[in-house]
């Protein structure tokens, strides 16, 4: 926790860089910065993910690794690495694929609520993290079964986009009509 904290203070007083969508204010502004929008935080949490590397290459189409976080039957969280068969552009729904015996499919079938975050380890570092509702496809012959993960919310910091206000993430919350500041 202090090191977060510390890491925090360090990276809120960098230089402001002309990153994406500037720099996210704190609650009641700060610094004077404009309010980010849905389409430049949306831009942010994309190029977050898409800097991912995935066997030793970083290509925008992908793949690009995630930890899907489930909850098991005790209640506790299991983490775990996948790599998403599909994202939605608008990032309005990510697909992922794995044999239908496994613990994620069982822990999924008892509480449909992830999470994914992708984790940005250029540089000064980024994450996102995706709150959604998670739902299973029927068996397919080979025996596995897709995951289409639908986002409730999601939030995202990332310094090599220019953010340098505290800690405090860019949050969207996903509605009828698209996504919106949260």
């Amino acid at each position: 926790l202090f090191v977060g904290c510390a890491f925090c203070f360090v990276m809120s007083r960098r230089v402001p860089s002309a990153g994406l969508g500037g720099p996210v204010p704190r609650k009641g502004g700060g610094r004077g910065a404009a309010a980010p929008t849905a389409a430049s935080i949306l831009k942010k949490a994309r190029n977050t993910i898409q800097a991912i590397p995935y066997g030793g290459r970083c290509t925008p189409s992908g793949p690009h690794p995630v930890t899907l976080v489930t909850v098991d039957s005790l209640g506790f969280a299991s983490a775990r690495t996948v790599v998403p068969r599909e994202i939605a552009g608008n990032l309005t729904s990510f697909r992922l694929n794995t044999r239908s015996t496994t613990r994620k499919v069982a822990e999924i079938q008892g509480n449909s609520k992830v999470s994914l975050n992708f984790q940005d380890h250029r540089g000064p570092g980024g994450w996102l993290t995706v709150k959604g509702n998670a739902k299973l496809s029927g068996v397919k012959r080979d025996g596995t079964v897709d995951i289409v993960v639908v986002p409730v919310s999601l939030s995202v910091v990332n310094f090599n986009e220019g953010d340098i206000v505290g800690c405090e993430p860019a949050m969207l919350m996903l509605g009828p009509q698209g996504w919106i500041v949260a």
